[in-house]
């Protein structure tokens, strides 16, 4: 068993399409729109370092104008490290937690700057614990695309640093990369819970504040007429351009200044 497990780290699952999230002497990779933009949306792609989801976002931003640079966070095991990246959760809480120092500094030194986090698949994981660790009401949102996070997992810390809330979307159609590839992390020994990318977070509320807290979770489930913006309901549809600004770009663009 411990053989195997090795084996999956390093060599990796097979990969359908392009685009689940490369450790480097640089933190990020920045690309800044014409002219000067007014905020940073932060993306931590899936595993796997492909960094299609932050490079579809910097085209549908700079194609329709919006003064917002993104910022794709590296935080990988290395390219096509797909297994590395899903099963390692410490590894994802401390590129989480590096995350949340830059933005606080970046913050510090841009107090009224819009500040945005959005991930996919397992680089959900990265910018939840970046959330966890931040001062409430730091930054403006947090958006998750098909997460692979189980559906029990606790957002009220990531919520509480959010002034807008955290907006999931999932889908059950979802069922190859949230569902069969999770049941095999279990031959690594990972523990199998469902994913909130197929099926939604189910809220955690021991206390009023807490309901309060979940108020501000916005869950999207895959909707039939989403197909003709690209978003068949599978594990790659959420970051589909014509999805992304139809569907995202609303949720960035809502607070920046003209």
């Amino acid at each position: 068993m411990a053989r195997i497990s090795r084996l999956l780290m390093i060599v990796t699952f097979p990969t359908v399409g392009v685009g689940c999230a490369t450790l480097g002497n640089d933190a990020y990779k920045a690309a800044r729109p014409s002219g000067s933009p007014h905020g940073i949306v932060y993306v931590a792609d899936g595993a796997g370092d492909f960094r299609a989801t932050s490079e579809a976002l910097r085209s549908v931003l700079a194609e329709n104008g919006v003064p917002l640079e993104v910022r794709t966070v590296l935080w990988s095991h290395g390219y096509f490290r797909v297994a590395a990246d899903q099963l390692d959760e410490a590894h994802a809480q401390m590129e989480g937690w590096r995350l949340a120092e830059l933005i606080a500094a970046e913050r510090r030194a841009h107090p009224e700057e819009e500040i945005y986090l959005l991930g996919h698949c397992a680089g959900c994981g990265v910018v939840l614990a970046a959330g966890e660790t931040l001062p409430p009401q730091s930054i403006n949102r947090i958006i998750l695309l098909a997460a692979s996070m189980p559906t029990n997992y606790d957002l009220r810390r990531a919520l509480r640093c959010c002034r807008e809330g955290i907006d999931s979307f999932y889908s059950t159609r979802d069922r190859w990369c949230l569902g069969v590839w999770l049941r095999l992390g279990v031959i690594a020994g990972a523990r199998y819970t469902p994913a909130a990318g197929r099926f939604g977070f189910h809220p955690v509320i021991e206390s009023s504040q807490d309901a309060v807290y979940y108020s501000r979770l916005h869950q999207h489930p895959w909707q039939p007429e989403w197909e003709w913006a690209g978003n068949n309901g599978g594990h790659y549809g959420c970051y589909q351009p014509e999805f992304l600004r139809l569907f995202i770009l609303p949720l960035l663009n809502r607070n920046v200044r003209p």
